[in-house]
């Protein structure tokens, strides 16, 4: 797999990394540490995780992954948005408690919205953050950070003078290789040049439906991290079915068969490598053969800029991309 050279540090990764925002969704731990386990023997090696995820627990399963193979990854946390505080002993039941609640939707929705309006964003102090580092590195089960990232940071947020000397400070340290932010693509636009020069990485979504990246001027001092590739794959899946015509123009023109499903979540993530080209594309699944597959889709010779680009015009021209349906 390609690696990448992060700009204005000296960290190198592979162009493709793997979002764990999703990962105490499988029903053990075992199973994610299997998952994480995957997307490394196929050249993975960035990994992408926060505190707030997995209602704080997806880190200490991440640093149970990479204990033994520090030197080999990069790991990126974030900090700001806070996992609701949960009774003692309640953190390690999370995933029995996630699997229980898939058999009833409703339930589900209700338990969601109640985590999440008892989560607290915001806390960007510097007390907060001091925190926040000694959990994460203890979570981590490591003595630095590759890549510390301000979860939903305003440049209110990022560029307060006590907590960006802080910042400084733990990457002098070596606590700290670089920092940054990651946010909504709105709150990134309107502070573009807000942000302080410190904070050398961007994350953000990008998609061939929501082409962000473009919105940025200033594309020469930060390294980006983007995520979202895919998370159309099953609305545009659907409406291609409907449209035979399209899915046969398309073959004609690369010989690229749409209606396979491995073929479409190939081209979204290929479209978002190319789009980013030095930066790291992030993506998650739950499913051993659909991370090969994506992983392979780096190395299609198929999926080249000139086939994406064409697939992003037929999705434009014909009204199936669009802000409307997925927004």
């Amino acid at each position: 797999m390609k690696q990448v050279r992060l700009k204005g540090s000296s960290i190198s990764t592979s162009q493709v990394g793997f979002g764990c925002a999703g990962l105490t969704s499988l029903s053990g731990r075992r199973d994610c540490l299997r998952i994480l386990e995957c997307a490394y023997d196929y050249g993975v090696r960035h990994f992408d995780v926060a505190r707030l995820y997995g209602a704080g627990t997806a880190e200490g399963i991440l640093g149970e992954f990479a204990r033994g193979r520090r030197d080999t990854v990069t790991m990126a946390t974030k900090f700001g948005l806070n996992p609701p505080s949960l009774p003692n002993g309640l953190g390690r039941h999370v995933q029995t408690i996630k699997k229980m609640l898939k058999q009833l939707p409703a339930l589900d929705r209700l338990v969601r919205r109640k985590v999440h309006e008892r989560s607290t964003g915001g806390n960007f102090g510097l007390e907060a953050a001091r925190s926040c580092l000694e959990t994460s590195l203890r979570e981590l089960r490591t003595d630095y950070l590759d890549i510390w990232l301000l979860h939903e940071a305003t440049a209110t947020d990022a560029n307060n003078s006590d907590l960006l000397e802080f910042l400084i400070e733990q990457q002098k340290r070596g606590v700290i290789r670089t920092f940054g932010i990651g946010s909504d693509i709105n709150k990134i636009v309107t502070a573009e040049n807000g942000f302080a020069e410190a904070h050398n990485v961007l994350q953000f979504e990008n998609s061939i439906v929501n082409p962000n990246l473009a919105k940025l001027s200033n594309m020469v001092r930060r390294t980006f991290i983007t995520h979202g590739a895919m998370k159309h794959f099953f609305s545009l899946r659907e409406r291609l079915q409907f449209r035979p015509d399209l899915r046969s123009r398309f073959y004609d023109e690369t010989g690229v068969e749409l209606g396979r499903a491995e073929n479409l979540a190939g081209l979204l993530l290929a479209w978002a490598i190319h789009d980013n080209p030095n930066g790291v594309v992030l993506f998650n699944s739950s499913s051993t053969k659909n991370i090969k597959n994506n992983i392979v889709t780096t190395d299609d010779n198929r999926f080249g800029a000139e086939v994406t680009s064409r697939f992003s015009q037929l999705l434009c021209e014909t009204q199936i991309k669009g802000p409307q349906p997925y927004d």
